[in-house]
């Protein structure tokens, strides 16, 4: 049973309205505005740009002089009463002072000023106007009567002759919201391309994270074996990244990262709880925070909570047992978290996993998402934040039966993805994630819901037989120090604020999503904090650059997934990797050599220096730690491993 700590604040839902976005086929202005009529004006017509179209008027080169010059348009009667702000797009090379006007009738106006000096020309550009500071011109008989709106305007004045000039505008829509939300759109080059306006009203929001889900485990990032239409089809409705990165190459830290917006290595979490000990490698680990994330820290739960969100975690935690789980960092309602890192089994009885109940045979990934489906049924007074943290990929590898042989009869020799049962697995995974979103379209929730889909580290290509996945074209897997290792699938829908089929190559990490997350949720940013994340919104409302300089990571630990403790510095098309055990480092440019099959450390040595030299400097900037010298190394018991908790069993069990 969902277990809860209630909390009392209420939210609306919000109400939108599109006043007009100019998607017919032969979209115009209807009304151009002039001092002078006989001006030469080129017909209000449509700027299109795949597919989506904005309206375009211009005035001809040598047209005359005029005072003031804009367009607008008619509409079909619109009761705007609830409105609370009207918000547009526009983009001109005009420097000028403007008006926005609501017409009721030719006497009956309302006007909003706004104002492109010294602002970048020729660049689109989102204007929001609360109700509220809307005034009556002077010319104007009274304030519109804004239950039967007919007639909207966009002028500019005082700032002629406007031959040469022009304006374009789209997606004027309204929301019965107020503007409080501390987004910030940047301006862009590119067409906002029919996209609705980001509004203030936060967004229910439900982030889905898969364990261990491989870069290529998807069919809509190049998998060939495994199936995952509904998967796809949400990254068809969204935007897919390309060069998404784990906070780490295993599992707690990226947890840890994704909820505080912090490094890894700033935390102190550095490996998977509560680790996995080599006794006889040649560097002993530091004494990392290996058994919990702190209370100090502030989670994700607790930053919406405090903007009004009721919080949910359903399944894998991994960052800490009874004392520290989901309900003691924000979240008020849990179900099925674990201490540990893995379900046990799938099938039920699942021995790891906390107020579960099930049948024999059930199976657990659908059950979790039973119970979340049921979560998102309830009545919501509050907008809601859903963490669904299945488990699957993640070992056992256990899938249904019936899954299982379909896939032994697609398995053909040229299949590099070769495990029918992990296959199984994915196509449970895929099927009820598509059971949420068919829940949020039946329950009329999906253009208010902000949904994230991504991983916590790269696919296992160590275990199993066989190989539980192959991440080719990139090089190796969890636990190792290559791209297999960190690059990982991350899929993001907003209807009306994301533009559906979207593709980035931004390059973004788990750290990202806590100050993403606070910036939808209307939560301003604090005048000093230690973040290390940064807020996707510019990428994800216009595809705009982050400007960040550099990616790095810090793992000073030894995993069976081939990792030494290592350092990696992503900048630009560059990825180098120092190891920490004096091994030579590593120098790929991922542009070209995705697969890191060319070591340019010799080639690029000024560059291998200048990252080498950030890396260092950005361990000491977060308090990194460091590995020291194995005072046991034995070089012919390196490989030998004990998970800590059996190290502690076993220190116990000898001093009885």
């Amino acid at each position: 049973m969902l277990q809860s700590f209630a909390v009392p604040t209420l939210a609306q839902s919000p109400i939108r309205l599109t006043i007009d976005s100019f998607e017919q086929p032969n979209a115009t202005a209807g009304i151009v505005t002039t001092h002078t009529a006989s001006l030469s004006v080129t017909a209000a017509g449509p700027q299109t740009q795949a597919g989506k179209q904005a309206i375009n008027t211009t005035i001809k080169q040598n047209a005359g002089t005029t005072e003031y010059f804009g367009m607008g348009s008619e509409t079909k009667a619109l009761n705007l009463s609830e409105s609370r702000q009207i918000t547009f797009w526009i983009k001109t090379n005009i420097e000028s002072s403007f008006n926005f006007q609501i017409h009721s009738d030719d006497e009956h106006v309302s006007v909003f000023k706004f104002s492109t000096i010294g602002g970048k020309l020729n660049l689109w550009k989102q204007i929001s106007m609360p109700i509220s500071q809307f005034n009556t011109p002077v010319w104007a008989k009274d304030k519109a009567d804004w239950t039967k709106i007919i007639k909207w305007q966009v002028t500019a004045f005082g700032s002629g002759p406007y031959d040469g000039k022009y304006i374009a505008l789209d997606n004027i829509g309204s929301t019965n919201h107020d503007f409080t939300s501390n987004i910030s759109v940047p301006e862009t080059e590119k067409k906002p391309s029919g996209l609705p306006l980001v509004v203030s009203t936060k967004p229910n929001i439900i982030f889905i994270l898969a364990d261990d889900l491989g870069w290529r485990d998807l069919s809509c990032y190049g998998s060939d074996f495994y199936e995952t239409p509904n998967i796809d089809r949400l990254a068809s409705q969204g935007i897919r990244f390309t060069d998404a990165y784990s906070a780490a190459t295993v599992c707690s830290p990226t947890r840890a990262a994704v909820l505080t917006g912090k490094s890894p290595a700033r935390l102190h979490i550095t490996d998977f709880l509560s680790g996995l000990e080599f006794p006889y490698a040649a560097l002993s680990p530091p004494d990392w925070q290996r058994h919990y994330l702190p209370h100090e820290e502030i989670t994700l739960a607790e930053m919406l909570r405090e903007t009004g969100y009721e919080t949910f975690y359903f399944g894998k935690w991994h960052l800490g047992g009874e004392k520290h789980f989901p309900a003691t960092q924000g979240f008020e309602h849990t179900l099925a978290e674990t201490q540990a890192g893995w379900p046990g089994t799938y099938f039920y009885p699942w021995p790891m996993v906390r107020n579960l109940k099930g049948e024999q045979g059930d199976y657990l990934t659908d059950r979790l998402t039973d119970e979340v489906i049921k979560s998102i049924e309830r009545k919501h007074e509050r907008p809601f934040f859903t963490f669904l943290s299945y488990f699957t990929p993640h070992r056992p590898t256990e899938g249904k039966m019936e899954y299982i042989r379909k896939f032994e009869k697609k398995l053909k020799p040229e299949h590099l993805q070769r495990n029918t049962v992990n296959a199984a697995m994915i196509q449970s995974l895929d099927e009820n994630v598509g059971r949420i979103i068919k829940t949020l379209k039946r329950l009329k929730l999906d253009d208010e819901t902000l949904l994230i889909f991504a991983s916590d580290n790269g696919g296992n290509h160590y275990a199993d037989t066989p190989q539980k996945t192959n991440n080719s074209p990139l090089r190796d897997g969890k636990g190792s120090a290559y791209e297999g290792a960190y690059r990982v699938p991350l899929i993001i829908r907003w209807p009306g604020v994301i533009h559906a089929g979207t593709t980035s190559n931004e390059p973004v990490t788990s750290e990202d999503f806590f100050p993403t997350l606070r910036a939808v949720s209307g939560q301003k940013q604090p005048p000093r904090e230690d973040l290390d994340g940064m807020s996707l919104l510019p990428v994800l409302t216009n595809q705009q650059p982050l400007q960040r300089e550099a990616l790095y990571w810090h793992y000073p630990h030894y995993h069976h997934g081939g990792a030494s403790p290592h350092g990696v510095i992503r900048k630009g098309p560059y990825r180098l990797i120092e190891h920490f055990d004096g091994t030579p480092a590593e120098l790929y440019d991922i542009s070209t050599d995705i697969g890191e099959t060319v070591n340019l450390i010799n080639t690029l040595p000024g560059i291998a220096k200048d990252l080498q030299r950030d890396l260092r400097r950005w361990r000491s900037t977060v308090g990194a730690q460091m590995p020291t010298i194995n005072p046991n190394y034995d070089a012919s018991r390196i490989h030998e491993a004990m998970f800590y908790h059996q190290i502690q069993e076993q220190t116990e069990k000898d001093s009885r």
